[in-house]
């Protein structure tokens, strides 16, 4: 148990450093380009951010380090260059493992995907940190979101396009647009979890003070291709 707490504290230190260094470098570009993606990622661009994903998460808990990412070689991923909020979601056996993001857009697509991941391996507090003996087990989902946009009441919410976010007072909590599809939930039951998962009460989406915002999100995952990247054929 000792050894594995000491592990634990190094992984953390080595990867809190990276993080801090993937942040520096953006604080000290000259020109930040802070233009959001606002058109259709392609499949070598979602492939590209996949890979990101499965190579963080492979340094992370394997070798205790952040990634080797190539940014010349990103050069040419105009769009990977852009700004965008972004969730990384780790499944095991269909289970959740672990999901964090950013709801806005305060880094690069490609060095957030990189964040998020370790973020959502080590830093999610409903779960213990992935192990190596998972890595086989774990699938990456992505989540590029689009603007957020402020709506006047939950009648605007489409639980079946939109993510939402809910804010009262400090209190506040978020759902990715697939969330209430795979739980199966209609618009009542998803605003109702998202109350109890803020801290407010069940029903609170329906009193007065309430705050509504709404985005969609590009989402694709490593079941979408074969062997952890490469592209399905069309049957």
């Amino acid at each position: 148990m000792v050894n594995l707490l000491t592990k634990l504290s190094i992984v953390c230190i080595i990867l809190n450093l990276f993080i801090t260094s993937i942040i520096q470098t953006e604080a000290t570009a000259k020109e930040p380009d802070t233009q959001q993606i606002t058109t259709t990622l392609t499949l070598q661009e979602k492939k590209t951010l996949l890979e990101i994903a499965r190579k963080t998460l492979i340094s992370a808990v394997k070798y205790n380090t952040g990634p080797e990412i190539d940014d010349e070689e990103l050069k040419k991923f105009e769009r990977l260059q852009k700004r965008s909020g972004t969730f990384v979601t780790l499944k095991s056996k269909d289970q959740l493992r672990g999901c964090i993001g950013n709801i806005f857009p305060n880094q690069e697509v490609y060095k957030a995907i990189a964040r998020n991941t370790i973020s959502s391996a080590f830093y999610d507090r409903r779960f213990m940190p992935v192990t190596e003996h998972e890595l086989n087990n774990i699938e990456i989902e992505i989540s590029v979101l689009s603007d957020i946009m402020p709506i006047k009441g939950h009648d605007e919410y489409d639980v079946t396009k939109h993510g939402i976010i809910i804010r009262k007072g400090d209190a506040s909590a978020v759902f990715l647009p697939q969330v209430a599809t795979e739980q199966q939930w209609d618009k009542e039951e998803t605003l109702n979890h998202l109350c109890r998962k803020a801290g407010l009460p069940q029903n609170g989406w329906k009193e007065n003070g309430m705050q509504f915002s709404v985005f969609t999100a590009e989402v694709f995952r490593e079941t979408d291709f074969h062997d952890k990247g490469q592209p399905k054929q069309d049957k």
